[in-house]
């Protein structure tokens, strides 16, 4: 079975969308000015889960490039170079925007090249940058998997836990900020790691996990995050954003296992297996387009803000910000050159 045709992982695919979608609205700032309970879990909640939105997208690429075995001259013509051109013409695109919208008096070539290079157009578009920035490395990584085993995985995600939730924990509550460094394993090339090996799963350490006790963790490790952010805020005074990736490490990989055993009995030919192969191909359209469908949707969002409640608004502005990037997507992928790119 082609990989990249996985329903399990174009499900992830567009899981992790709207978790992006869902992290550049203002649903991720509603716990600091509400008096609500239910829109203070809303918005904690939604704060906490969505932060799996670009590990998930890193563990997709490292299930689907770790095992390919490509020249870098490959690499450089098939995948870094695709990336610079979606770069450079969704840059263009929201530059090109910007003047229509604001005049931009000091537009200008020179400009644009500025921001182009230090990702000043579209701060949503840094993941673009670290993406080319892991396919410059990936062949390293390529080569060290080989070797890679079910109790270096086990070590892995026990260094990844230290560093990811013991070590931000002793900095909020004691202001010690401890100095070490454990190279990758604080990147996301860790997460494509995880990714490779949770997809092929060579020692079977997780093919027996039931899918209550996946879920139950996934829970708990909110439920837990919550609390400790609620903690935190009782301690201090104040909310600490690092307290939201606290249990990240955790969840990532729950939700990518629970969504693998959810459609693991889902057919690439029947209808819902079919829809969301479509949908899933679409997906880096939409979070291309995140930004203008935002743009076009937010006075409904803000005049749903007037007439409802935040919980609702919110809901209905991710909601409609990505039936229209799907929309935008599905068009854009009928011209023959974009359909190369996106």
């Amino acid at each position: 079975m082609n990989q990249r045709k996985k329903v399990y992982i174009e499900m992830i695919r567009i899981i992790a969308v709207v978790c992006i979608i869902f992290n550049h609205t203002d649903g991720t700032q509603y716990y600091h000015a509400t008096s609500n309970t239910v829109t203070w879990l809303y918005s904690m909640t939604g704060t906490i889960l969505c932060r799996m939105g670009v590990p998930l997208f890193f563990m997709i690429s490292g299930a689907l490039l770790l095992e390919k075995k490509e020249s870098v001259k490959q690499l450089f013509r098939k995948r870094i170079g695709r990336i610079v051109v979606v770069l450079l013409g969704v840059s263009l695109f929201y530059y090109s925007m910007d003047i229509v919208r604001y005049g931009m008096e000091k537009a200008s070539i020179a400009d644009f090249v500025e921001k182009f290079l230090t990702n000043g157009i579209r701060e949503s578009l840094w993941f673009l940058y670290a993406y080319l920035g892991m396919l410059m490395i990936l062949p390293f990584f390529q080569k060290m998997i080989l070797n890679i085993d079910g109790a270096l995985i086990k070590y892995l995600l026990l260094l990844k836990v230290v560093y990811d939730i013991g070590m931000p924990l002793i900095q909020i509550l004691f202001r010690v900020h401890i100095y070490l460094d454990l190279g990758f394993v604080g990147d996301y090339i860790c997460y494509m790691i995880l990714g490779w090996y949770l997809d092929k799963d060579p020692d079977h350490i997780f093919e027996k996990l039931k899918t209550w006790k996946t879920s139950l963790f996934l829970v708990a490790s909110i439920v837990i995050n919550i609390v400790i952010m609620y903690v935190i805020f009782k301690l201090k005074g104040q909310y600490d954003v690092l307290g939201f990736d606290l249990l990240t490490v955790i969840m990532v990989p729950c939700s990518w296992l629970l969504v693998k055993k959810v459609t693991d009995n889902i057919s690439q030919d029947g209808w819902t297996g079919r829809t969301i192969l479509n949908i899933g191909s679409c997906v880096f359209g939409i979070y291309l387009l995140d930004n203008f469908c935002r743009w076009q949707w937010l006075s409904l969002y803000l005049k749903l803000c007037e007439k409802t409640v935040g919980v609702v608004a919110c809901s209905a502005y991710v909601g409609v910000v990505f039936l229209t990037g799907l929309l935008y997507s599905c068009i854009l992928r009928r011209l023959p050159i974009v359909k190369k790119y996106i």
